[in-house]
């Protein structure tokens, strides 16, 4: 009896010691959350790594994949993805059955930051297929860091498609403003890749608008209607532009919002008119803008509002006033230090002194053009070629006919033409118009001012949209980032962070789960850590995900997820 009563004794001390350790992991767990919520993740990240440490001395596995769980979503916030990686792997339970996308999103995460977004779209895909129906939320978060993934593999035409499955997504958990935001960047894409029809952009823009007048945010509104704007002027809807454009300054006005913004709107209000036609009004917007800029300092922004002023005088076919605002414009951008703006300052000079008749001006100012364009050592053919043709009709036309007589009569075929339409040098092409791809629809409405004219006297100096991406490389103006933006550390709202129960539930209730990866999934082959200083990349709108418990009852099958805000 002696002996049974001493064996008793012996259980009940280790069952009391690993009670306690039970309980001191809880703590540090607990502890952890709220060094999260102030954005302490140095030390949460401690508070996790003893928690783990702990772990390692109880039986249970399932708590020691758990913690391994947090830590790697940790390490990952503390910008150190490859051993946050490690410990990811390390969690994965063989042959669990339980579903858990959040391992997969978290690996996904954990692979953007060691640049190898290929793997990280596979395992985001992983993660939306091991997500149940009912977790909407989590299956639109993933869309969007899958939909960033692949911009960053080129995959443009796929990003758009992620893009647009998570503003259904949105829509379908209740999330308008995530939504709204969803469908701009999938339209932003679907131009960018050039395989999706007019309709189907306008479908996402159009649907983009409806949701914003569900958004009460004015702060969000004014920078997502500005987006729209330029997407609507991009594919050549002007109309629909200026409408955003006007809902935007609308939700503009205040004291909350800052010069800088309304600059911006003003500029992009008056680039959208020029393109209308509608240069009167256009005027007003270009000056109140510039006076905006120059008050701010902002001499390249100016520079481009002065552009915009000095070309909506020249469709007015006041040349002394268009020359006024080029030369100005010129120097604005001498002081910004910008090459590009001062050739097209001067290109633009150039057909308004042939425009009045001024041809020795104009060939000086065309040749200072040339010289600057070469100096800022631009690639494009388009633009050398219109450069020197215009230089050599000016050149042949002072030849044959001196200077330009200003009294003879608008429809002489001998005169060049006054302008040319405001269109941007680097044309925007329509996507999916093309005649040979009978799957593309194409739009019936012909955009406006639509051809160039690139003759000695068009006026080809383009309505600057600011704001206006040209490239098909990660947009890092995303509207995502700009609701969360990106720091050295993840945001805490980003992340998904464990509490523990004080129940134990059986062994073969895990909390992680996760199949088994080939060895080239496992991190033991990439390079070393790598710093996620992304600044204005990849937007860290859905980062690390963490347990919502580690220990629970047996009866609850399955655990949730809550964001700390």
């Amino acid at each position: 009896m002696a002996s049974l009563s001493n064996s008793t004794t012996s259980e009940d001390l280790f069952s009391n010691q690993a009670l306690a350790i039970q309980a001191e992991i809880q703590k540090l767990s607990k502890s952890a959350v709220q060094y999260f919520a102030k954005d302490d993740i140095t030390l949460a990240l401690t508070k996790f790594k003893k928690a783990y440490l702990l772990s390692c001395s109880v039986p249970e596995k399932h708590i020691q994949k758990a913690c391994l769980f947090n830590l790697g979503a940790a390490y990952i916030s503390k910008d150190k993805p490859k051993k946050g990686l490690k410990c990811l792997m390390k969690s994965v339970t063989k042959g669990n059955a339980k579903r858990d996308g959040d391992l997969y999103f978290n690996i996904g995460i954990a692979y953007d930051a060691l640049k190898d977004h290929a793997k990280a779209g596979k395992f985001y895909a992983k993660a939306i297929n091991e997500y149940e129906q009912e977790e909407i939320s989590n299956i639109s978060d993933t869309l969007i860091k899958m939909g960033y993934a692949f911009v960053e593999t080129g995959n443009l035409d796929s990003a758009a498609q992620a893009f647009l499955f998570a503003g259904k997504a949105y829509q379908k958990a209740k999330k308008k403003e995530d939504a709204a935001i969803a469908l701009r960047e999938a339209a932003n894409y679907m131009i960018r890749s050039q395989k999706f029809s007019i309709t189907e952009v306008l479908q996402a823009l159009n649907e983009a608008v409806e949701l914003c007048r569900g958004i009460t945010d004015n702060h969000l509104l004014v920078k997502l209607y500005n987006h729209l704007a330029i997407h609507y002027a991009e594919v050549k809807f002007f109309t629909e532009a200026e409408s955003c454009l006007k809902e935007s300054m609308r939700c503009c006005r205040g004291v909350n919002f800052s010069n800088q913004k309304m600059a911006v709107l003003l500029q992009n209000s008056g680039a959208v008119e020029n393109a209308m036609g509608q240069y009167e009004t256009a005027v007003a917007a270009h000056m109140e803008a510039a006076d905006l800029f120059g008050i701010l300092g902002d001499r390249n922004a100016q520079g481009q509002c002065l552009c915009n002023l000095a070309y909506a005088y020249s469709q007015l076919q006041n040349y002394d006033r268009a020359q006024l605002y080029y030369q100005q414009a010129l120097h604005s951008f001498v002081d910004a230090g910008v090459i590009q703006g001062q050739w097209q300052a001067c290109e633009g000079m150039g057909a308004s002194h042939f425009c009045q008749g001024n041809t020795d001006e104009a060939i000086s100012s065309y040749k200072q053009a040339l010289a600057l364009f070469v100096k800022s050592k631009e690639t494009c053919e388009r633009n050398i070629e219109r450069l020197l043709r215009k230089l050599t009709e000016a050149i042949e036309y002072k030849a044959t006919h001196g200077h330009f007589d200003s009294s003879e009569d608008n429809s002489s075929s001998a005169r060049p033409p006054f302008f040319s339409c405001a269109c941007n040098d680097e044309k925007i092409e329509t996507p999916g118009k093309k005649s040979d791809n009978p799957g593309n629809e194409t739009s019936e409405r012909e955009p406006t001012n639509g051809n160039l004219v690139t003759t000695a006297g068009s006026i080809h100096s383009t309505p600057k949209l600011s704001g206006r991406k040209d490239s098909a490389s990660p947009s890092h103006h995303s509207l995502f980032n700009e609701r969360h933006p990106s720091s050295k550390n993840i945001p805490k709202d980003s992340l998904r962070i464990s509490s523990l129960s004080s129940d134990i539930p059986d062994d073969e209730s895990t909390t992680s789960k996760g199949s088994t990866t080939s060895s080239d999934e496992d991190g033991s082959s990439d390079s070393s850590d790598t710093d996620e200083s992304d600044g204005e990349g990849q937007p860290k709108r859905h980062v690390a995900k963490m347990q919502e418990n580690l220990v629970k009852s047996p009866e609850k099958n399955k655990s949730t997820t809550c964001s700390i805000s």
